[in-house]
């Protein structure tokens, strides 16, 4: 009954707060505690109930509380202050009960208050601990979880003194002491299963090697030390740069009283920053197999590298990006398609580019692809770019493609298996060249000599053999030999001349300057015994059509070698009697050697002004013959005497003159009835112009030839393949010369030049021909035109006296067969039709007046048609080199030359024989005949007798007229002077009459 009238007095008493949270488990320190409803009683008293559940509850014993204070024993542990406060004072607490206890308030000694506050009572100071807090709120610092980062920051945190349960000793500890703070340990993350965060161990997945992370520096924000106040040290944390994944250890050290406080941590994998390759994809590509052998595989780290793990990869897209590329090649010529993987054929490459990306798969710590592939060009490298967002993009090593087949070894070992080489710029496999080995790559190895490359990019092989050049190639890389550089190994070096398609060393200036001086004396003298061959000839002398028919006959042979399938050897034949036929050769001498160093151009124009040279020399020549006769008084033998200037001519002179003119007609008729060729005893006189127009004339038709083919040679070029695909060139070479490109301007300036020479020649010559032949026809007779211009027209019949205009179009025409035909075969058949249609035509029209010239001339025509026949037989193999049937042909052909040289030859010397035998023989006979009469002082005065053949035989209109006037004249002696002085100046206008 006394507790409860006691609890039902006191029972309005709560606390709310204490004042001092803390405090010794030693005791005797004072509590104040807040509320309301306290009462100042003999009951009064604290309670300090600890964590184990012991009571601390100094206040009265159980006597003093039922005698109401009259016994027993009072602990005056709380003392009353207001109805809002009440102190405490602590009792001691068992070290087992440190920590958290309630204090509770009672006013009655049996009923508590139940607010449950805390108050904590703390034991002696053992060590230090980490809190982070502020005022009341204080947690204890333990292991912590950071994610690496570019700049992790570690946090600030106080150091508390602590007892042995690691409570705070706060105030209670007054001493200061100072706390040292360093990373004392560092422990990578290990590696382990896929689901462990850190360093995945390397596998077959991965074979790629990680460089080892360095070790992580801590770099603490302000001093490393700092002094504990009130048992309390501040630090202000502190930070990594890109630390690894691992767990780390700060260690605070208190080296006088000796105690340590760890704090650990770890570091965990951060965001993904960066792609990496584990396993590279292959170094090559196959275009045959596109799908890579090996397919990349990567890992994604963070800054600091650490690997991301399988969990860390999950929302992460990472794509792989690259180029595929390939060519499809078609032949420029649908004919050649089924050939268009074989070397030399011209192809038009299309090039197909597509841009490809593959998403990764995330498996175990790693991203893997399938699926890739590629296929590239030749010559060319890639590839595979690995990007992601936000994320530092990774690039494999680069993709060579693989070559082709290298079937080398096999083809040496005799299988008839081919060889390829890759083309560079395509992504396709080509046939090796005929002549090479080829290993797959783009390198090729020549076989063979005398096989030239324009470079190392270059597989369209060209021949530096005849007749391209003088076998000046040699293998494997198709170099020159010494003395040969340029397109084909056919330009002479510096120091070097050619020598048909040789290259000789230049002889010495001296040599050079008197071969030179030696050619142009036998030029001039070849065209001086012509032209005197031709000028002391009779109309029926053959020695100077059998001349021309020879020099026809090898200028055209002479060019078979540019035409038909026939051995070197057989074709320096035909190339010596070019030395022969034609005029002048300027690679007869070493013209681009010193003192001349002609080039191409200058050999060109040289030939071109050559008949002016020759014009002018012999212009010359004949205007002191010109002069000589009229020093020397030197003239023709008239039909009408001339007369002394002095000594006037009468009229019964004159007409005398006439009886005895009559009279020779009459006789010479009488005996001349069976001489068909009656004409041809009389010695015909010709001026100094008359000669000279027969001797350009000789000139020209010499040269006509070689400057055609000179002028048309400027516009023979061929194409020369520089490089493959990507730097595939094409460069335009003059044949004649291959270091001349024909794009320049100043080579097309000089085609230009040539066609306008070519033009004049081709057309001109024959026109000026014709023109002079028929002009002097007309006024001195057709006697006198064939013996002046015998070279020309000599031997033909009168109807086809322009027949030698045919010829030259046969000339001009297998000129330009050879310089505008390519192809071989053509040019073979073309060369063989124009040489039928010509013998065709000679044996149609049959322009020659005698047989023996008819057969001659149609034996050369038929020998070449033949030649060209044949010659096509060397195209098959029977007819292969070092066969007997090779032999055999070429025996053959050169038995027909050298048969229709030595029909040329006899025929030549046969009519020599006789021109030596007629000078000597029929100087006295025609002497005795036709000189019987005597001058004017020996006779009287009467003239010379004249014969028939000289007055009747080449009688023009004029001469009829002037004979039948004279003949008739019967009036007076002026009208017939008249009529004499007219006549006089129609037959002789160059001669002044007196009378």
């Amino acid at each position: 009954s006394l507790s409860f009238f006691q609890s039902f007095l006191y029972m309005s008493a709560y606390i709310t707060s204490t004042d001092n949270a803390y405090g010794s488990i030693v005791g005797g320190g004072t509590v104040v505690v807040n509320g309301f409803g306290f009462q100042d009683t003999m009951y009064l008293g604290c309670r300090f109930t600890g964590s184990n559940g012991t009571f601390y509850a100094k206040v009265a014993d159980i006597t003093y509380i039922y005698t109401n204070g009259l016994n027993g024993t009072r602990y005056d542990n709380a003392s009353y202050v207001n109805v809002s406060m009440v102190t405490c004072i602590q009792p001691e607490i068992g070290m087992d009960a440190s920590g958290p206890v309630t204090v509770e308030v009672t006013l009655d000694g049996f009923v508590y208050t139940s607010a449950g506050l805390v108050y904590e009572v703390v034991a002696p100071a053992v060590g230090y601990a980490a809190f982070a807090g502020s005022g009341s709120s204080w947690v204890a610092v333990k292991d912590e979880t950071y994610a690496s980062d570019d700049l992790l920051k570690v946090r600030s945190f106080d150091i508390f003194t602590v007892d042995h349960n690691g409570l705070r000793l706060r105030v209670l500890d007054t001493t200061s002491n100072t706390l040292s703070m360093n990373l004392s340990a560092y422990t990578l993350q290990v590696p382990g299963s896929p689901t462990q965060n850190g360093r995945r161990s390397r596998s077959s997945d991965c074979p790629a090697s990680i460089a080892t992370l360095a070790t992580p520096v801590f770099v603490p924000n302000g001093s490393i030390s700092a002094p504990s106040v009130n048992g309390v040290a501040h630090f202000n944390g502190g930070h990594f740069i890109r630390p690894p994944a691992g767990s780390f250890v700060l260690s605070f050290v208190d080296s006088v009283l000796g105690w340590t406080y760890i704090y650990g941590f770890s570091v965990d994998v951060g965001e993904a920053h960066s792609i990496n390759i584990c396993r590279q994809p292959p170094s090559t590509i196959n275009n045959l197999q596109p799908t890579l052998t090996t397919q990349p595989t990567l890992y994604l780290e963070d800054v600091a590298g650490n690997q991301l793990s399988l969990k860390d990869l999950a929302g992460i897209r990472v794509e792989a990006t690259y180029i595929i590329e390939s060519t499809v090649t078609t032949a420029n010529d649908p004919t050649d398609e089924a050939n268009r993987i074989r070397y030399g054929v011209p192809i038009t490459v299309k090039k197909y580019v597509s841009y490809e990306a593959r998403v990764a798969q995330a498996r175990d710590d790693l991203l893997t692809f399938e699926g890739i592939e590629m296929t590239g060009i030749y010559g060319k490298s890639y590839t595979i770019n690995f990007t992601g967002y936000n994320l530092v993009n990774a690039t494999s090593d680069p993709l060579t493609v693989e070559f082709c087949r290298n079937n080398t070894a096999a083809y040496l070992a005799g299988s008839s298996v081919q060889m390829y080489f890759a083309k560079p710029g395509t992504s396709e496999c080509f046939v090796c060249p005929t002549g090479a080995l080829c290993d797959g790559t783009p390198n090729i190895v020549l076989q063979d000599n005398n096989l030239w490359r324009p470079n190392n990019n270059s597989y369209r092989l060209y021949s530096c053999g005849y007749p391209y050049s003088g076998d000046s190639c040699l293998a494997p890389d198709g170099r020159c030999k010494e003395g040969y550089e340029g397109v084909r190994c056919s330009v002479c070096s510096p120091g070097y001349s050619r020598s048909e398609l040789e290259c000789v060393k230049c002889r010495t200036e001296a040599e050079v300057s008197l071969l030179v001086l030696l050619l142009l004396v036998v030029a001039l003298a070849f065209v001086s015994i012509l032209a005197f061959a031709s000028f002391n000839s009779k109309v029926s002398d053959a020695l100077p059509v059998v001349i021309k028919i020879a020099i026809n006959h090898l200028q055209v042979s002479n060019r078979i070698p540019e035409v038909i399938f026939t051995p070197p050897v057989f074709k320096k034949l035909f190339y010596a009697q070019q030395q022969v036929s034609e005029l002048i050769r300027f690679d007869i001498v070493a013209s681009t050697c010193a003192p001349l160093n002609f080039t191409t151009y200058d050999i060109f124009l040289m030939t071109v002004f050559l008949p002016i040279m020759i014009m002018v020399f012999f212009g010359g020549v004949f205007l002191v013959l010109h002069i000589y006769r009229a020093v020397r008084g030197i003239g023709p033998k008239y039909l009408v005497p001339v007369c002394n200037h002095t000594t006037p001519i009468r009229r019964d002179r004159v007409v005398l003159l006439v009886a005895r003119f009559m009279a020779k007609i009459r006789l010479a008729g009488a005996k001349n009835l069976d001489r068909p060729n009656r004409d041809d005893d009389r010695d015909y006189y010709f001026t100094a112009i008359q000669l000279f127009k027969a001797t350009c004339i000789i000139a020209l038709l010499l040269v006509y030839p070689s400057v055609l083919e000179k002028s048309a040679s400027l516009w023979r070029c061929e194409e020369i393949v520089y490089g493959e695909g990507d730097d595939y060139t094409i460069r335009q070479v003059l044949i004649q010369d291959r270091s001349i490109d024909c794009d320049a301007n100043s080579h097309k300036a000089m085609q230009y030049g040539a066609l306008t020479a070519c033009l004049v020649y081709c057309i001109g010559i024959p026109l000026l021909l014709s023109s002079l032949i028929y002009s002097h026809w007309t006024q001195h007779g057709r006697a006198h035109a064939r013996r002046l211009f015998a070279f020309g027209v000599g031997g033909f019949n009168i109807k086809q006296w322009w027949w030698e205009v045919v010829i030259m179009a046969r000339k001009a025409a297998i000129i330009m067969v050879i310089t505008f035909v390519d192809s071989l075969y053509v040019r073979t058949y073309l060369a063989m039709w124009i040489m039928s249609i010509a013998l065709g035509l000679h044996v149609f029209a049959k322009p020659f007046e005698r047989k023996n010239m008819y057969y001659l001339e149609g034996l050369g025509i038929a020998s070449i048609v033949i030649i060209l026949n044949l010659s096509l037989l060397y195209q098959f193999e029977t007819f292969d080199t070092d066969t007997i049937a090779n032999d055999a042909l070429t025996y053959a052909l050169f038995g027909i030359t050298v048969l229709v040289w030595a029909a040329l030859a006899i025929a030549l010397l046969y009519y020599l024989a006789k021109r030596i035998y007629h000078h000597f023989t029929k100087t006295q006979e025609a002497a005795n005949e036709f000189h019987t009469g005597t001058d004017d002082e020996s006779s009287g005065g009467n003239p010379t007798p004249v014969s028939y053949t000289h007055l009747r035989a080449h009688e023009t209109p004029e001469h009829l007229v002037c004979r039948l006037l004279l003949e008739k004249k019967k009036k007076k002696n002026q009208s017939y002077k008249r009529t004499l002085y007219m006549c006089h100046s129609i037959i002789y206008p160059t001669q002044k009459l007196t009378i």
